[in-house]
């Protein structure tokens, strides 16, 4: 057994022993509070031009990369940031309920 070997075996012991611990708290935690930021980017010239193509075929033309980022808060003080894939009023649905579950439940 090399050096590695040993690393990736202790590493693998200290988390199997850890993550009881982890989840179990983390079952406690309760989403509280939501913020959600619609943004609109301008696309650079030669990013647009190269979506053009892509946008035909799709029916539609943009020129500003729109994205809804979603900034979600726990009871224990953690915050998470990410990018919904959906738009901002679906998101909002979502995240309501959302509200008060613990993120265990969408692991």
């Amino acid at each position: 057994m090399n050096r590695r070997e040993v690393l990736r075996l202790g590493a693998g012991l200290s988390l199997a022993a850890v993550a009881p611990r982890v989840s179990a708290a983390a079952g406690r935690m309760r989403f509280s509070k939501y913020e959600i930021f619609p943004t609109s980017i301008p696309m650079a010239e030669r990013v647009r031009a190269a979506w053009t193509e892509s946008y035909l075929l799709q029916g539609t033309f943009q020129t500003h990369y729109s994205a809804v980022m979603v900034r979600l808060h726990t009871d224990e003080g953690l915050v998470g940031i990410a990018e919904s894939l959906t738009s901002a009023a679906q998101t909002e649905t979502i995240l309501k309920r959302m509200m008060g579950r613990s993120p265990i439940e969408f692991w």
